[in-house]
This record gives C-alpha cells, sequence and structure tokens, in this order.
C-alpha cells in the first residue's frame, strides 16, 4: 500500500530539543517510511549539523536552511508545500507524536479523502466524537481555539494549493488557522480524531513567550475577525474569548509567570485594561495586584502554586 504522508517540521534555533523530538518519533516513522522534511530558519548551523547526525539513522529526512531566515509565519507556510504527498502533517519543533497517532492517521487517509485532519492533544480540555463533520462554522465553534496548535493538524494538498491565494496579512502569527478555516468555508471536509495524540515538551520556551498580549489578544483577534464572511460573527467573537481561556494563556498562574520574568506589569496593565479582563476571566482588581506586586514575592507565589 502506497502511504502519501509526510511530516514537514519548521523549526528556529531548537537544535536541542528538535533532536530529542525527533528520536521520539522515528521508529513511528520507519514502519511506514514516512518522509521528514525540516525547514530551518535559525542564524546558526546546529540545527543542520543536527539533521545530518539523524540521517544516518533515518534516511527519509530532507534539510533545508532558509536564506534569509523566512519568519516564524513565513517558514511555517513554506514548509507545507516542500513535500509532493497527498497529506501533510505540520508539526512544531517542540510537539511529539505518540505511538499509535502515525498508524491511526494512514488508517483515516487510506479510507477516506477528508482534506483536513485533526487531533486532540494533552493537556487540552477538549472532549468530542471522532468523525467527519461537514459545517464549518460547526467546526470553527468547537475547535478553532485548538487548531492554533502547530501539530493537532494534517493538511491535504488540496488545502495547502490555496496557500498561495490568500493574503495573510491579516493573520499574523496565525497563518495555519487562517488557512484551515478559508479552505473549510469553500468545502468544509474536516474530521476530528478525539484520541490525546500529541503533547508538547515541557523544556520548549513559545517563540511567542515575549509577545504574549499582542499576539493572543491583539493578533489573534485579528485574524479570527477576518475569516470569511461565511462565518457567524457572534461565533468569532465567541471564539477570540474562548481560546484564551481554554488555553489558560492569562490564567492567574500565567499571568504570575509573566510578572516573574518581566513581561507582564502595570505598564501592560493599562496598556490592555479594555480587553485583559475579557481575556483573563480575573477582577480588575486582581489584575493590577498581580501588575504592581514585586516580583521578588511573585517568584515565591509562583513556586509554591508550580508545586501543586
Amino acid at each position: 500500500m502506497k502511504i502519501s504522508l509526510s511530516i514537514v517540521i519548521p523549526t528556529y534555533c531548537r537544535a536541542e530539543i528538535l533532536r530529542s523530538n525527533l528520536d521520539f518519533i522515528l521508529d513511528s516513522c520507519e514502519r511506514y517510511q514516512i518522509p521528514i522534511y525540516v525547514s530551518d530558519d535559525s542564524i546558526d548551523s546546529n540545527t543542520e549539523s543536527t539533521i545530518q547526525e539523524l540521517k544516518t539513522k533515518y534516511p527519509f529526512i530532507s534539510y533545508k536552511r532558509n536564506i534569509p531566515s523566512l519568519g516564524h509565519d513565513g517558514n511555517l507556510l513554506h514548509s507545507l508545500k516542500l513535500p509532493n504527498t497527498d497529506y501533510v502533517w505540520l508539526l512544531g519543533d517542540s510537539i511529539l507524536i505518540k505511538e499509535g497517532a502515525i498508524s491511526k492517521i494512514i488508517d483515516i487517509i487510506s479510507q477516506d479523502n477528508y482534506d483536513i485532519i485533526s487531533i486532540n492533544a494533552e493537556g487540552r480540555v477538549l472532549d468530542h466524537s471522532s468523525k467527519g463533520y461537514n459545517n464549518h462554522n460547526e467546526v470553527l465553534s468547537k475547535f478553532g481555539w485548538h487548531t492554533t496548535l502547530t501539530g493537532a493538524t494534517i493538511y491535504s494538498k488540496n488545502v495547502i494549493a490555496l496557500i498561495d491565494k490568500i493574503n495573510f496579512d491579516n493573520y499574523r502569527n496565525f497563518p495555519q488557522f487562517s488557512l484551515i478555516y478559508h479552505h473549510l468555508s469553500i468545502n468544509c471536509s474536516f474530521y476530528w480524531v478525539n484520541e490525546k495524540f500529541v503533547s508538547s515538551n515541557k523544556k520548549k520556551k513559545s517563540y511567542w513567550t515575549n509577545d504574549v498580549f499582542s499576539v493572543f489578544i491583539d493578533d489573534w483577534s485579528n485574524a479570527v475577525r477576518n475569516l470569511p464572511k461565511s462565518y457567524d460573527q457572534i461565533n468569532q467573537e465567541k471564539l477570540i474569548i474562548n481560546h484564551s481561556k481554554q488555553a489558560n494563556i492569562f490564567s492567574v498562574k500565567s499571568l504570575l509567570n509573566f510578572r516573574r520574568q518581566g513581561f507582564y506589569n502595570f505598564k501592560k496593565y493599562k496598556e490592555y485594561v479594555d480587553t485583559l479582563p475579557f481575556h483573563s476571566n480575573l477582577r480588575k482588581t486582581t489584575l493590577v495586584a498581580i501588575a504592581l506586586a514585586p516580583r521578588i514575592i511573585i517568584k515565591i507565589v509562583y513556586k509554591i502554586l508550580s508545586k501543586k
């Protein structure tokens, strides 16, 4: 049986994490000889050296160094176009694929022709029946917040062909979200896999940490509001807040962490005073207290909470 699935991994200066994640999945890939494409935006050669070493163990890895760098969004979209397979699994460089996941995806694409397949992930409070969906507004409502995760979605070549037809200027930091829901607005061919087959490497530092407020309030809101007009506007506004709540982006613990690292302070609170209460579901008094508290105190509180 011909397996027409590949994995693409856009990466930037995370050679050690990328190596540990590839070591974790290579055995699963080897059974089907799944080709892996690494699109590297790094400013050093560490990733290239790592991939060359891994290729001695698994020869089905292709490596491409981007000079000049393409940036987060450009590298993500570029990587999707590298393979010539019917389906492409876009994987974040810190995302782990669990045993059995590849077999499951191959079973699905061997039996059906869904354009987009999305899978559940560890740590996500999400429980919907594994099945196909044909209403794009329903998919957006149930899975929109989850499909921002780079690693939760497999794309058909029909979806990837749409990349050159979309203006991604209004979808900064969320190009894959735009691609998914532009395609579904045209042809809603979506399959949900409820098994939690992916997880994040705990050692990774997200690229957006320093800009968490602009990314997950400004850019995220802009991305959702610029979806095709066939999406329900009320549904879109609910989704904007739902992502923050479901992913705990601005929970008390998260805000303590941002304050601990110096990314949240009273200046940042004033900048987002009109939107942060809705995204965090916290009172303004709580938000102000965290913003003004001495960082040394915050570090102690955060350490205590992290042990629970």
